[in-house]
């Protein structure tokens, strides 16, 4: 796995206060970044496996990767 840079560290922070999820937007909101620039990370994060996407209504939540399971 690669060193994480400022802005992914943000994001992965930012999702970690969030257990609910938050869509893009929000996060694009909150970190001060474009929608455009969010995603690129995210995209990322999803193929790394470090981040999921669940869609509700019309709305894509992202949240962070369970590392384990819960039993």
């Amino acid at each position: 796995m690669k060193k994480k840079n400022g802005i992914e560290k943000r994001i992965l922070a930012e999702l970690k206060k969030n257990p609910n999820g938050l869509s893009i937007i929000e996060i694009s909101k909150k970190l001060l970044l474009s929608r455009q620039t969010v995603a690129k990370y995210i995209h990322g994060f999803i193929y790394e496996g470090s981040v999921e996407i669940r869609e509700i209504g019309p709305v894509k939540l992202c949240y962070l990767r369970e590392r384990k399971s819960e039993k």
